[in-house]
């Protein structure tokens, strides 16, 4: 990580005079793991870093996941708000920009009966794991899916049979922005744009 600060102050003294803007894609934290951080120089001389807000926890296939969750009461240091509240100590909030996923992860469920975030699953589910926007709305008009909203962690699911889906919604991209903007970040931007064609996610007029 040492390394890869050096680089970006390596391209911000090549670029001075040609006027360029250097933007990184980092983790949704800075500190990686135990001992590994990003640098101080990758501060000094990036203009904005796009946060990874998303992709929490979805390794295990054996429990469902909120995999954007703004808040995690069972793990409060790895969701969204942890994450750029940390980056606000090391980066000046007006340098980083809050990511929002445009799809959804999905599990095959245990127990039907038990459809939680957390319920016990035997794998992944639908489109081996991942699922765009587009479809996910797809598949629960298709399907009938019973759509359930979390407080606790700002985050969408809906559930048919034994599959279950973990995504965003209007309402919960719109709480997401609103906490970006208090923070007094750059932005947020969506990864990616094509997975939701009638752009019915972005939060219009928020920043």
């Amino acid at each position: 990580m040492e390394n890869f600060g050096s680089l970006f102050q390596e391209w911000r003294e090549a670029t001075t005079e040609k006027k360029l803007l250097l933007s990184a894609f980092v983790y949704f934290a800075p500190r990686i793991d135990a001992s590994t951080v990003y640098p101080k120089t990758l501060s000094d001389n990036v203009d904005f870093l796009n946060v990874v807000c998303y992709d929490y926890e979805i390794e295990d296939t054996t429990k469902t996941a909120a995999h954007a969750l703004l808040t995690n009461p069972s793990h409060p240091s790895k969701s969204t708000s942890s994450g750029i509240t940390s980056w606000i100590q090391s980066v000046p909030a007006k340098k980083l920009v809050m990511g929002l996923p445009l799809y959804g992860r999905t599990w095959e469920l245990q127990n039907p009966s038990d459809y939680k975030i957390g319920a016990p699953a035997i794998g992944y589910g639908p489109a081996n794991g991942l699922m765009e926007y587009d479809a996910i709305l797809k598949y629960n008009n298709e399907n009938g899916a019973a759509v359930e909203t979390d407080g606790g962690t700002v985050s969408t699911y809906s559930h048919a049979d034994d599959d279950w889906i973990g995504y965003d919604t209007p309402s919960t991209v719109g709480t997401k922005v609103k906490f970006a903007k208090n923070q007094g970040l750059a932005g947020y931007f969506f990864w990616a744009l094509g997975m939701d064609a009638a752009c019915t996610l972005p939060a219009k007029g928020s920043f």
